[in-house]
């Protein structure tokens, strides 16, 4: 059953002025208006002004080494404030045997949303690119069973909870 429509332009640049009509549409069509912006990103702070029903919060931390684990908490913290979701971001990059080992940048994701409450309190929008899923699935590597296996249990945790509550009181 479809529930809504996700904007997939992660700012406002060049759309601002369609997104409030757009959101008055969908929800006239009995669907909701989500959307998923980049860390600092035109609009993001205004996400109800343009109509969104809910609006997760990408930190853009796992992509880029430069940025600072601490980023995933001011996202956290500036989610938090804006009502807002959280994403989490990762790809293959994070197994073991990725030549860019970036598992640290996964395991830093896991962490912070356990310092900042997301897993209890947030919705969590899931950004798992290039098979990352699947990969881990089919490693044989100590190391990567144990970091999906941490994911895997902060999820299911997260299973009996319904964060629809709280999207759809947002919405109204």
């Amino acid at each position: 059953q479809l529930e809504g429509f996700y904007w997939v332009d992660e700012d406002v640049n060049g759309c601002a002025e369609i997104l409030e009509p757009l959101g008055d549409y969908m929800r006239s069509k009995g669907k909701r208006f989500y959307w998923i912006p980049y860390w600092n990103a035109k609009g993001f702070d205004q996400w109800r002004k343009f109509k969104f029903d809910f609006a997760w919060l990408q930190p853009n931390h796992f992509f880029t080494n430069k940025i600072p684990d601490s980023r995933i908490d001011q996202a956290c913290d500036l989610a938090k404030k804006l009502g807002m979701g959280m994403e989490m971001e990762f790809d293959p990059h994070a197994l073991n045997a990725s030549k860019e080992q970036k598992s640290g940048r996964l395991k830093a994701y896991i962490e912070a949303f356990k310092r900042n409450g997301a897993w209890a309190e947030s919705p969590i929008a899931y950004y798992e690119g290039g098979n990352g899923m699947y990969l881990f699935s089919k490693s044989d590597d100590p190391k990567d069973k144990a970091l999906i296996d941490e994911l895997a249990t902060e999820i299911i945790k997260r299973k009996s909870k319904s964060f629809m509550k709280k999207i759809s009181k947002v919405s109204k």
